[in-house]
């Protein structure tokens, strides 16, 4: 019987400390999307997907999303030097964003892999055990498809 009880708080214990990788992420703004670094390659100046040139993105007309919708494909297509819109003035009890302005945006060719004990460490604001950098890869081959 003890010999059960200790084999069951080992397999236990050892489910419960299985270490959890979070690799940072690359952001795809035309598609809106955030992709982790190690799903990416870089040519040309831009960052591709690895194995998908777009995804599906939904719109619909009304807030609630049950209004009229349709699906429209972004590509996966990134430029490593880039600009976007950044909020300067809110308003209201929700923040409404009322004034931007645009910034350069320029994202690395590495990136950080981190390592925790458990899947919620770092939203409980507990550090990785273990952390490293990932530098992002050359395509293998000419850019997987054209840039819009």
């Amino acid at each position: 019987m003890k010999a059960i009880v200790l084999a069951l708080s080992l397999l236990v214990s050892g489910t419960a400390f299985a270490n959890v990788t979070e690799v940072s992420k690359i952001l795809f703004q035309s598609a809106s999307t955030w992709v982790p670094a190690n799903k990416v390659c870089h040519a040309d100046g831009m960052f591709f997907h690895k194995t998908k040139s777009a995804i599906a993105v939904e719109y619909c007309s009304n807030s609630r999303g049950t209004g009229n919708c349709e699906t429209v494909y972004r590509s996966l297509i990134q430029p490593i030097k880039s600009t976007k819109d950044v909020c300067v003035k809110t308003t209201g009890r929700e923040k409404n964003c009322v004034a931007t302005k645009t910034v350069a945006y320029n994202q690395s060719l590495t990136a950080t892999v981190a390592t925790y004990r458990g899947a919620d460490d770092a939203v409980k604001g507990i550090g990785p055990v273990k952390t490293s950098t990932f530098t992002i890869p050359a395509c293998a081959k000419k850019a997987p498809v054209d840039a819009n």
